[in-house]
């Protein structure tokens, strides 16, 4: 039997980029993403990721059904993700190979400066898509890469297709990923702040006050 709950969400803009382009940066983000998939031995189960899925969307809408003001919002999405997801992996892995460079101010400010954008950013697209069902169909076991949780958003004329990346590598099982439609919101965010240092000239701190503003 399918499990349904309420839940909402708004396929997040990629960059403008073109095609070419996104092939070819795909190719060289897939090794990248390999390093950052998880790895050791795990304890979760298929029971346990969807489990898991079910509720962090219950949070998700428990939060937006508040309907409080947009920042006390982002914040309690905030901690939300704080809670559920891998953002400090999220942050590293977004800002690529610059993270290698950067100081540890610097890697502190950016990591900071990202978990506020990502959770104003989802609270907005949130909050226009909160009456919207979930099907959580099925968990997938992929060893080493961790589970994906298969669900569908939408009713019946139009259903958006979304999977949720889980891994339990550093403890407690943690989001480290979500792929709408194919897209990949982690290599998406990756690639905005890699247009945003290209634009920048690689000044991190730069970037960090453009992802604040």
């Amino acid at each position: 039997m399918l499990e349904h709950t309420r839940f909402c969400v708004e396929v997040d803009a990629m960059p403008e980029l073109r095609w070419a382009r996104r092939a070819a940066l795909t190719m060289l983000l897939s090794g990248a993403l390999l390093a950052f998939a998880p790895s050791g031995a795990r304890a979760l189960n298929d029971d346990e990721a969807k489990q898991f899925v079910e509720e962090t969307v219950g949070e998700v809408v428990t939060l937006i059904n508040a309907n409080g003001p947009p920042a006390t919002q982002a914040s309690g999405l905030r901690a939300l993700l704080e809670r559920r997801a891998d953002m400090d992996a999220i942050a590293r892995y977004s800002l690529g190979v610059a993270w290698r460079s950067a100081s540890d101010a610097e890697k502190g400010a950016f990591t900071e400066a990202f978990k506020d954008y990502i959770a104003a950013k989802y609270s907005r697209r949130f909050n226009d898509y909160r009456n919207e069902a979930v099907q959580v169909r099925r968990a997938v076991d992929e060893g080493q890469r961790g589970f994906r949780v298969l669900t569908e958003i939408g009713g019946t004329s139009e259903r958006v297709a979304v999977e949720w990346r889980l891994t339990d590598r550093n403890g407690p099982t943690r989001v480290f990923d979500l792929v709408i439609e194919g897209v990949s919101l982690l290599t998406s965010e990756r690639e905005l702040i890699g247009s945003l240092l290209e634009q920048r000239g690689g000044d991190i701190n730069a970037v960090i006050a453009d992802i604040r503003s």
